[in-house]
């Protein structure tokens, strides 16, 4: 058993445009592989018919905090700044 990030729509108001976004955007993020970019484990609908979108949990802190508690100094923080804008990159070329 691992934990999941869980991405669920409420199903009252949704549109038929909304449904269509969603499939669109975990059809998108699921195609991604790439280690910088939380992985998609699972697109569905639970038994009331919500959609949802099961993804990698990423534990950690805001960026901001951990470039902080390890004392990164500017060059450590502009090569994780890099790895950030890598799995951007990825996300805009699958995209």
């Amino acid at each position: 058993m691992r934990d999941v990030a869980l991405k669920m729509l409420k199903i009252r108001n949704l549109s038929a445009r909304e449904r269509v976004c969603f499939e669109i955007e975990s059809q998108t993020l699921a195609r991604m592989r790439h280690p910088n970019v939380a992985q998609v484990l699972e697109v569905g609908a639970d038994e009331q018919g919500t959609p949802f979108m099961a993804m990698e949990f990423v534990d950690g802190v805001r960026i901001h905090q951990y470039c902080d508690q390890e004392q990164l100094d500017i060059r450590a923080r502009l090569a994780l700044f890099i790895d950030v804008l890598k799995g951007v990159q990825h996300a805009h070329q699958k995209a």
